[in-house]
């Protein structure tokens, strides 16, 4: 009797989705850079074989799971809500600042994963979307700045990198441990010459 040969491909049970998380939170709790197809394929289980098939090469995983990450993925889509949403300006950032504060300690990794991936991506292609998206964010920042009597002498760009900046000191905090009431006593005491 002929022996068969193992099957070959993904293993029984693969679902992508949950691959994609695993990645997600891998990529956001180590960075682009730090990150190898041998560190992803153990973390998901599965072969290489399997894992260009399911996702390509890893810049295309990566991007997949930005958008994941960006499109509202661990309750970013809220965060950013406060700034639409909101109709009094001074109230939209409190509110976004105070749900940033909230998820960058209640997500399975601490922090921003855009602004962790941002500070060692080589990759061109990848570091462009991390751009896209710091962008994004500003421009949101920026709409509701324009809104608002800024103290005398400060111009509205000034006042995005303020903002922005305290962002990247969330989320260094939230890393090294911050609770969430820590990190939103760091964002009173930033915004408040902006909101009292």
């Amino acid at each position: 009797m002929a022996q068969t040969s193992a099957p070959r491909g993904r293993p029984r049970g693969f679902c992508r989705d949950d691959a994609l998380d695993t990645a997600l939170r891998l990529f956001w709790d180590r960075g682009y850079e730090q990150i190898s197809i041998a560190d992803l394929t153990e973390a998901i289980g599965v072969n290489r074989p399997s894992f260009y098939a399911a996702f390509t090469d890893k810049p295309t995983l990566y991007a997949e799971a930005l958008a994941r990450y960006a499109g509202g993925f661990y309750g970013a889509g809220k965060v950013a809500a406060a700034l639409t949403d909101i109709d009094d300006p001074r109230e939209a950032i409190r509110t976004f600042f105070a749900r940033q504060a909230k998820t960058f300690v209640n997500t399975p990794v601490p922090g921003c994963m855009v602004i962790r991936n941002r500070t060692d991506c080589r990759n061109a292609d990848i570091a462009a979307k991390l751009n896209e998206q710091t962008a994004n964010v500003k421009k949101l920042l920026r709409k509701r700045l324009k809104q608002i009597d800024l103290p005398a002498g400060d111009t509205v760009e000034q006042w995005v990198d303020h903002t922005y900046g305290l962002l990247v000191s969330m989320t260094a905090a939230a890393r090294d441990g911050a609770s969430e009431a820590r990190l939103k006593k760091m964002a009173e005491l930033g915004l408040r010459p902006l909101i009292g």
